[in-house]
């Protein structure tokens, strides 16, 4: 009998790796990912509306089938039977840290790359959309990756347990995130073979379920209905940049993630040794590959023509362009090259460098934004009762240590830990998976009528406040007339406001 091998030591030394930048996500309570705060509240309420927990139930109605935004909500739903919510989105978070440098490994093997280039990518984990929050999308990258070295083994092998298994991939990767879909239905047709017939009706029969999930949420849901809009738009409608303009800003979108210098040096040693390996292995002989250089190419060169001409926002979808940078250079690794011998050794020990110092800078900046920005966040959320109506109005959402705004949701902070109702909430936007009751949306409407979580200032207490008990404000700002909000509590950073007697 033959014994399954046990993985590799260079798969377990560039798993550690990845694993050393995801440990800082633990070690900290108060974490400046800019949407985690409504992912983990949006986690609570399926979580509590699946178990029939009240008074959330009583309060919320999911509706999972209009969006296909799932694959965080369904396995953080799942995890939250075992674990707390936030245990539950951290292991969801640290799996797309392991996930991309192990699904990237698999990819290098299935080409025929060394699969020690892997590590290329661990300086390139804490990028600017996993700190923005936009957890559906990254979670979709390790799927991706896994995806195209599953349809390039179902090539190879013709095995159907891997036909099966890019399917299932298929459908997680569409129920992550439709834009990461979209770059992996681009890759499998770069992958696809082409001059033959039958072995291209073979080649997408796996991704024939997928499809059909495809039409059903392009056609029959109100959000795919929004996204197929936007898209078939005329360019006249959308906030395009000139070329050189979204050059200058492709840094700053994708990798940009500290207000220091700290996040350029480390691209800047990513870059230098991506550069130099290749250098050194450009004479080496590498075998013949089952996708040649030239056709790969074609994949992080599509995510780069559609960064120059995608627009920034949409109505609620945001970003858009921005995740076309981060995907561009990620896909790019499979055509850099890893030389052999002494060379290829230093080169590893270089990246393993590397992946050390970028562990040490995401958890020195994690430390410092805990102890300093945050403040006295926790004794703000033990003067607001459990189980009321908070509005979240944070007019200084900034960090000293992170670039985006790391405070702008930490309002629904207050409904994960302390249940209740929080604005500002997607909840009645068309892309979530939950919406008010009848009778029970705080405003009176839903979605609200403007974003207020980016424009506190525009809130009118007396209208817009009307519903709420409390109001968890950040930095100075709230001008609340004397008989509708009296100050009950105020720290260094934040303030709670209690509703007067009526």
């Amino acid at each position: 009998m033959r014994h399954r091998s046990l993985p590799s030591p260079t798969f377990l030394l560039c798993l550690a790796c990845a694993a050393l930048v995801a440990v800082p996500l633990w070690l900290h309570r108060w974490l400046p990912i800019q949407d985690l705060p409504q992912h983990l509240a949006t986690l609570r309420v399926v979580h509590d509306v699946h178990a029939g927990t009240s008074p959330a139930a009583d309060i919320y109605v999911t509706h999972l089938g209009s969006t296909q935004y799932l694959l965080f909500y369904i396995l953080g739903d799942l995890l939250s039977y075992v674990v707390d919510v936030r245990t539950a989105g951290l292991l969801i978070t640290t799996s797309y840290m392991l996930g991309t440098v192990a699904a990237l490994y698999a990819l290098l093997r299935s080409l025929g790359r060394d699969p020690r280039l892997s590590l290329l990518i661990v300086p390139l984990l804490t990028n600017t959309q996993m700190l923005i929050g936009l957890l559906q999308f990254v979670i979709g990258i390790p799927l991706m990756f896994y995806g195209w070295s599953l349809a390039i083994e179902t090539l190879r092998t013709g095995r159907r347990r891997l036909a099966v298994g890019l399917a299932v991939v298929a459908l997680l990767t569409f129920y992550s995130h439709v834009v990461v879909f979209g770059i992996f239905g681009i890759g499998l047709a770069v992958l696809a073979p082409w001059r033959s017939l039958r072995a291209l009706v073979r080649y997408w029969l796996p991704i024939v379920p997928v499809g059909l999930a495809v039409v059903y949420w392009a056609f029959f849901t109100a959000s795919g209905d929004f996204v197929r809009s936007a898209i078939t738009s005329g360019t006249e409608n959308k906030d395009l940049w000139p070329f050189w303009a979204s050059c200058r800003a492709m840094y700053e979108l994708a990798f940009n993630t500290y207000p220091d210098s700290a996040d350029e040096k480390l691209f800047a040693m990513f870059v230098v040794t991506a550069v130099t390996l290749t250098v050194l292995a450009r004479n080496r002989g590498q075998g013949r590959a089952p996708v040649s250089t030239a056709r790969w190419l074609l994949i992080p060169l599509v995510c780069a023509f559609l960064y120059f001409r995608s627009e920034g926002t949409n109505g609620f979808l945001g970003h858009i362009r921005d995740r076309f940078a981060l995907l561009a250079v990620l896909s790019l690794v499979p055509v850099l090259r890893m030389p052999r011998g002494l060379l290829g050794h230093l080169g590893t020990v270089a990246m393993v460098i590397i992946s050390g110092l970028t562990a040490e800078t995401f958890e020195w900046h994690l430390a410092h934004f805990e102890h300093e920005d945050v403040g006295d966040f926790d004794a703000a959320l033990e003067h607001l009762p459990r189980n009321h109506r908070v509005a979240g109005l944070i007019f200084q959402s900034e960090s000293r240590y992170f670039e985006q705004n790391p405070f702008l949701h930490y309002a629904s902070y207050y409904l994960l830990e302390r249940g209740g109702q929080v604005n500002f909430s997607f909840a009645g936007y068309p892309h979530w998976p939950y919406a008010y009751r009848p009778h029970h949306d705080p405003l009176g409407q839903s979605p609200p009528a403007f974003l207020w979580e980016w424009e506190p200032w525009r809130i009118q207490p007396r209208e817009d406040l009307a519903a709420y008990d409390y109001v968890l404000t950040r930095g100075p700002g709230f001008d609340a007339p004397d008989d509708t909000f009296w100050k009950a509590w105020e720290g260094t950073h934040w303030t709670v406001w209690e509703r007067r007697a009526r």
